[in-house]
């Protein structure tokens, strides 16, 4: 569960047996399930038990994994991998092999799901890409904002849009940005060689920590229903 991503059968397995408990069904007499399982997964602010989806619990496991080789450099057992497997940057576009362990490929598997829910604080800016990472949470990626009738590749650096005395150059992000953009970009500290090395978070924790419960909510969200107040209410009655 932690260390490898299940097949689905085995997942599907798992969540029978929860099923059969909650429902009291013991073989060879099942019983109906009243409720569909994805119902009961939903959070109960939606309606439901708040049980996991193994598959997507299995996920956020494996995403742990990966958090921890872009933001643990330090640890000994990240270390080894990214020796192992030759990781250079920080967090690479990709880090699938040919050919490695059980491991590293579910932590291979699960690096786009990753690379879409980090965001990067910005430092001496040499380990982001100013147009494809993003370093602006609220904006997500800068490509996504060039205006209509500017072609652009990716190579732009930041050094391209700062002046001689160390300040954005605003004129030129107007050639490529709305002020909206230009505005949210000149209100961030320009890069600088003497700054400290730049560093990924999780963009979906207030305090940017990584757990596995926001990890979870994050692979799960799309499934789940909207929050409706009356279910807050509901839980609360003093009835039997």
């Amino acid at each position: 569960m932690q260390t490898m991503i299940l097949p689905k059968k085995v997942c599907n397995d798992i969540e029978g047996l929860i099923r059969r408990f909650i429902w009291g069904s013991a073989s060879p007499t099942p019983k109906l399930s009243l409720i569909n399982w994805e119902a009961i997964c939903q959070p109960m602010k939606s309606g439901g038990l708040g049980l996991r989806c193994m598959h997507n619990f299995n996920i956020a496991f494996i995403l742990k994994l990966s958090y921890s080789i872009v933001t643990r450099t330090s640890s000994l057992w990240v270390t080894l991998l990214r020796e192992k497997y030759g990781l250079q940057e920080i967090l690479p576009q990709s880090v699938r092999k040919g050919s490695c362990t059980s491991l590293w490929r579910a932590i291979a598997n699960s690096w786009d799901l990753l690379r879409d829910n980090l965001a990067w604080s910005l430092g001496n800016g040499e380990s982001v890409n100013f147009l494809q990472d993003v370093w602006i949470p609220v904006l997500g990626p800068l490509r996504n904002h060039l205006l209509y009738h500017v072609s652009l590749g990716s190579t732009f650096s930041f050094a391209e849009f700062i002046t001689n005395d160390g300040n954005w150059d605003l004129a030129k992000l107007s050639m490529f940005f709305t002020q909206t953009v230009v505005q949210h970009i000149a209100g961030i500290k320009c890069p600088t060689f003497q700054d400290v090395s730049d560093s990924c978070f999780w963009k979906h924790d207030s305090k940017h920590v990584f757990s596995i419960q926001s990890a979870y909510a994050c692979i799960s969200n799309q499934q789940w229903d909207a929050h409706q107040p009356i279910w807050k209410q509901i839980w609360h009655l003093l009835v039997p």
